[in-house]
């Protein structure tokens, strides 16, 4: 699971992509995946999130 201190790093971590938007969201799933009998979250829109990260993953690689 990517662990970042600050905000700066992580978005300097993206546009270097040594960790894309994608894999955030998967790290994200995974951790609330492992934590599920504490039953936090109502709903969980993984199709939706992994599609929008797709979607910034490919500005990010052209550049905006």
């Amino acid at each position: 699971m990517y662990q970042f201190t600050n905000i700066k790093q992580l978005q300097a971590d993206l546009k270097a992509g040594k960790i894309s938007c994608e894999q955030l969201v998967n790290d994200s799933f995974s951790a609330i995946e492992k934590r599920k009998s504490l039953n936090v979250f109502l709903e969980v829109f993984k199709d939706s999130a992994l599609q929008q990260a797709k979607n910034v993953d490919a500005k990010l690689k052209i550049g905006k």
